[in-house]
């Protein structure tokens, strides 16, 4: 599989002129290049050759069950031919999307009516030249490599544990994206967090995770977490955790008192 080099302007023209090509996105497969040189934009071939990304599209009542392996399948596919500064490019994103069509109508289907395929479109199939960190958590393939990316411990005898830690609810994968404190190191100290916990049989709930996403930030404006190490980091969220588990619980106690008395 060769994907085509994609300029600014030809980014451009794909998302001004997905209204328009509905009907492609629906039934037809690599469709890009050619529409592009019928505007008279001729892509040239990257230096990026890959095979066939093989997705599993096994699933189509729950599409969502099968982002796990697909997100590995594709981080595999793609580990030794690109770094973070192309996957935060929104040509390339642009340009692997509509090399896949197939597998993006099988995670994001398009819907009945033209407002919500374009609505699909805009929030999972295209990428602005310059996206944001929220543009590219939403699109349909970038969201899967980059949390693979963050969440990959070399260190660890099997680097995808925290990975399928925290792609065990989509609000949590979606936190870890769309949050700018959370790069690479503070994504697996986090995670970390998340796998000890289930391990020990206190697994999170919803309310802790967000507190804990939430502690993160405070960190991040009273310290340069940064520096710290690893052990360390993850010794303040565990901390912080135990010292919000005893609060909340106390919290819970003063409510219960005040509602229906001692």
């Amino acid at each position: 599989m060769i994907i085509p080099n994609l300029t600014e302007e030809m980014v451009n023209t794909v998302n001004e002129t997905a209204s328009l090509n509905l009907g492609l996105y629906q039934y037809e497969e690599n469709w890009l290049r050619q529409y592009l040189i019928d505007r008279e934009y001729y892509p040239e071939n990257s230096t990026l050759v890959m095979d066939a990304i093989q997705f599993k599209m096994d699933d189509c009542e729950n599409p969502h069950t099968t982002d796990l392996e697909n997100a590995i399948m594709l981080y595999e596919s793609l580990e030794k031919s690109i770094a973070p500064f192309v996957a935060a490019s929104g040509g390339f994103w642009t340009a692997l999307v509509h090399a896949n069509l197939p597998y993006m109508r099988y995670r994001w289907p398009l819907g009945d009516d033209e407002a919500s395929q374009i609505k699909t479109l805009e929030e999972h199939y295209l990428m602005n030249w310059n996206p944001s960190r929220r543009e590219r958590s939403r699109n349909g393939l970038s969201r899967l490599w980059w949390i693979v990316y963050l969440t990959v411990d070399e260190k660890s005898e099997d680097r995808y544990a925290l990975t399928r830690e925290v792609m065990r609810y989509q609000d949590v994968m979606s936190g870890i994206l769309d949050r700018d404190q959370f790069n690479r190191f503070v994504s697996i100290s986090f995670a970390k967090v998340l796998l000890m916990e289930r391990d020990s049989g206190n697994p999170l709930n919803r309310k802790e995770i967000r507190a804990l996403m939430k502690h993160v930030s405070v960190l991040d404006r009273s310290i340069i977490i940064y520096a710290m190490d690893e052990d360390n980091m993850v010794s303040k969220l565990e901390q912080y955790l135990a010292w919000y588990r005893k609060t909340d619980i106390h919290m819970e106690e003063v409510s219960r008192v005040l509602v229906f008395g001692s």
